[in-house]
């Protein structure tokens, strides 16, 4: 027998899908009611990370919640790294190392 199966992240917590649902990895099952990791926050009553809030003209914006890179989409060209830009400079003036390995 395999120990293989699917597994994603859900707000920076591995989900694994074993016998057909989706469990967390101490045994519980996936109900999103865990924080982030990263920032302790749930997110907002709309859906967005809370330490990063609604960014006009994005069409995806993610922390990271301390899995991997922060990911900011928008259909407006070069907007997202202008926003990333904004985001390493406000953790770095928030006294967050920015280029932590485990972040970036």
């Amino acid at each position: 027998m395999s120990d293989c199966h699917p597994f994603t992240y859900d707000r920076g917590h591995r989900i694994d899908l074993i016998d057909g649902k989706w469990l967390y990895t101490d045994g519980r099952e996936w109900d999103e009611s865990r924080p982030c990791p990263r920032c302790g926050l749930m997110p907002t009553p709309e859906g967005h990370d809370a330490c990063l809030g609604h960014i006009p003209g994005m069409h995806s914006v993610c922390c990271g919640h301390g899995v991997h890179r922060p990911i900011f989409k928008s259909p407006i060209p070069l907007w997202g790294p202008i926003v990333w830009l904004w985001y390493a400079v406000k953790r770095w003036l928030d006294g967050d190392p920015v280029w932590r390995c485990e972040d970036w």
